[in-house]
């Protein structure tokens, strides 16, 4: 009768003669009774995920208007078992992310203490180091307070910083980015910028949302082909890209 009702769009009448004999187990009554059933389907390419299974005296008639209410009833069950199963799957994806974020709070706070001791290290030496040596320290000093500010300004919540930067540079960095993937799919990449403009914002996370587009944008791409990133100001307000 599962696969029966599966199988219908919408109701389905049955008599209690109509189901194969070893179904008697597990349904009896008296003979003449009517079934009916229906899927719990919230869209006709969506795979149900209950059955609803009703049993009735032989003498009732069930109107058009009766049958069209349980429809109603019956769909709208769908869509509650199906809200119910989705927020239970989206609350156990969430607990996984909040372990998973607590595993690599942990890590980035550990790697960034063992790079801050190597900090020190290399300090006490720069007085004797040559110039390249000293920029690579002031480069990795920079890491150290990227790092520092993550894990204390964004520990379990995002942060959202204002500041400012070219938009050139902005896109190249991501492109940059995105360079091996380019490289992988042997594609021509060029950007293109008809302003100086300067935006403003939280740069570093508009620079990752730049980069998953511009790796969405390769990935479509066919191998070989150019990949121009051509950016205008729309107005004051507005940027197209």
């Amino acid at each position: 009768m599962i696969n029966w009702a599966v199988e219908t769009e919408g109701l389905l009448t049955l008599k209690l003669e109509d189901l194969p004999t070893d179904a008697t187990p597990w349904i009896t009554g008296p003979e003449g009774s009517q079934l009916l059933a229906m899927a719990l389907r919230t869209a006709t390419d969506h795979i149900p995920n209950a059955i609803v299974v009703l049993a009735d005296s032989a003498t009732r008639q069930w109107s058009d208007e009766q049958t069209t209410l349980l429809a109603v009833i019956v769909s709208q069950l769908a869509w509650c078992r199906r809200h119910i199963k989705l927020t239970q799957k989206m609350l156990k994806h969430q607990q996984q992310l909040t372990r998973l974020n607590w595993y690599k709070q942990h890590q980035i706070e550990d790697l960034n203490r063992d790079l801050q001791a190597c900090m020190k290290q290399l300090n006490l030496r720069s007085e004797a180091a040559n110039p390249h040596q000293q920029m690579l320290v002031q480069q990795m000093d920079s890491l150290s307070d990227r790092l520092h500010r993550v894990t204390q300004n964004e520990r379990w919540s995002i942060d959202i910083a204002q500041q400012k930067t070219p938009l050139i540079g902005l896109i190249k960095r991501a492109t940059a980015r995105a360079n091996p993937l380019i490289q992988a799919k042997q594609l021509w990449s060029k950007v293109h910028c008809e302003s100086n403009l300067t935006i403003p914002g939280d740069i570093v996370k508009i620079e990752f949302v730049l980069y998953e587009l511009i790796a969405e944008a390769c990935e479509s791409e066919t191998k070989g082909e150019s990949n121009g990133n051509w950016s205008r100001t729309k107005d004051e307000h507005r940027l197209d890209n």
